[in-house]
């Protein structure tokens, strides 16, 4: 119902009032939508109500996160995607001191430039690596 608050005392909203509440419903929506699928914010192995709190809380950091991620990145690319773009990057052992990074698309590469990071290199050192970590610690 739209005609229940209003700004004027006349019962009524303006059109572009209403299609501004809509995406405003939209967005919190989406929010709701990405927590429970991607997420996973159902807790079905805790039970203790300080684990279901914890767990929720979490969910809910994690989505602030990833939200600001995509504003990072210009919001180029759904939550979906970050995520499973993320899940994706891993890196084995090459050799004792040589790490090969075996996942690499358009995204990684969105997401290194928007966060300071270069996911480009296939193979990274041990020192790289270190330093590449030490720098972000530095951001935070």
């Amino acid at each position: 119902m739209t005609n229940l608050f209003d700004e004027d005392g006349t019962g009524q909203f303006s059109d572009d009032k209403i299609i501004d509440i809509y995406r405003g419903l939209w967005r919190i929506e989406d929010n709701f939508r990405v927590t429970k699928s991607e997420l996973k914010s159902r807790p079905v192995d805790v039970s203790r109500k300080e684990r279901i709190h914890a767990h929720f809380l979490i969910c809910y950091l994690s989505l602030v996160i990833l939200r600001l991620i995509q504003k990072r990145m210009g919001r180029m690319y759904s939550a979906e995607v970050i995520i499973n773009a993320l899940k994706n990057i891993t890196c084995s052992p090459e050799s004792e001191n040589l790490y090969l990074f075996d996942y690499r698309t358009d995204v990684t590469d969105a997401l290194g430039k928007a966060m300071g990071f270069d996911f480009t290199k296939k193979r990274l050192s041990r020192s790289e690596i270190k330093k590449i970590l030490g720098k972000a610690k530095k951001r935070s």
